[in-house]
């Protein structure tokens, strides 16, 4: 039961990341062309704290012995990717209605539940 959950988080979280690459994708293609380099390394910029808290997660779970640290990354990896593009999204487009967000998650959810039937179940 505790893995399906897992599963469905991350799924769900990973949804939510694949719509917000296109929205930042969408949100850089606006933007001027001298700055798309730019806008690509800050994004791996809010991605490198993610990096280091999950080496530093495996590397803790190895020393204390904890047998769930890849239950743990399998919902913490797709949750920090969607913290930074999130952030990122929101700093381009110099913030995001509610409405806005409210269709991303809707978009983000259907994708989710077309993966759970296409695959015929978690």
């Amino acid at each position: 039961m505790v893995v399906t959950v897992m599963k469905f988080a991350s799924l769900l979280m990973w949804s939510y990341a694949a719509i917000l690459l296109v929205c930042w994708v969408r949100a850089v293609g606006a933007q001027d062309r001298k700055t798309h380099i730019g806008f690509f390394v800050e994004l791996m910029a809010a991605l490198v704290p993610l990096s280091c808290a999950a080496v530093v997660l495996v590397m803790l779970g190895a020393v204390i012995g904890l047998p769930s640290v890849v239950g743990v990354l399998f919902v913490m990896l797709p949750a920090g990717v969607v913290v930074s593009l999130g952030i990122e999204v929101r700093r381009i487009e110099h913030g995001a209605s509610d409405r806005l967000e409210s269709l991303r998650l809707a978009a983000s959810l259907c994708l989710a539940f077309s993966v759970i039937a296409g695959r015929g179940g978690i």
